[in-house]
């Protein structure tokens, strides 16, 4: 009975700071709210017992690479099956506390929130397939939905490589580099 309010709590923290930060628009609200998602999700991993998660094997950084290459083989291929719809590229300022939030907070907090907690709640639910379906469900509602089948793609590839892995260390490289290259695109 804990499990199910801790996880709905969960749900209504996440998906609140979609809805204040889009609201209060400001840089700041997002900060501290992904810092908020961030320790409530360590919390909520804690009360749980979940375990370590940030397990550093050797070749680790080689292997994001490697992955982030996989990621864009597979966007490109769901792209051509499900095409976005054509929108205008944000052009965004170099300000240091934007790249912060975009290139490591968000990657970090979004990891620890959907792979870390989320994901393993799931898993003694659903088993280890059906946990990363729900949480990439469960992620790519979090993003906007004319992107979904790119996020839900990434997602499962994220979710396969935390389990495969049996850490977030891989999946927060490649969330943060993934994030570097969209904010370049949009510079």
């Amino acid at each position: 009975m804990r499990s199910r309010i801790l996880f709905l709590l969960f749900l209504l923290v996440l998906f609140s700071g979609p809805l204040i930060v889009g609201w209060n628009g400001s840089l700041w609200t997002a900060t501290v709210w992904y810092a908020s998602l961030l320790t409530v999700s360590f919390t909520f991993m804690k009360l749980e017992h979940l375990g370590p998660l940030f397990v550093y094997r050797k070749g680790i950084i080689l292997r994001s690479l490697l992955y982030l290459l996989l990621l864009y083989g597979l966007l490109a291929v769901t792209s051509l099956v499900f095409p976005e719809e054509s929108s205008v590229v944000q052009k965004m300022s170099l300000d240091p506390a934007m790249i912060v939030l975009l290139v490591i907070l968000a990657p970090l907090a979004e990891e620890v929130a959907f792979r870390g907690y989320a994901q393993s709640v799931a898993k003694k639910r659903f088993g280890t397939n059906g946990a990363i379906i729900v949480t990439s469900l469960l992620f790519s509602f979090f993003h906007p939905f004319s992107v979904f089948p790119q996020i839900f793609v990434t997602s499962l590839l994220l979710g396969t490589i935390k389990e495969v892995h049996g850490s977030l260390v891989p999946c927060i490289i490649v969330h943060c580099l993934n994030n570097v290259v969209a904010l370049v695109v949009s510079l």
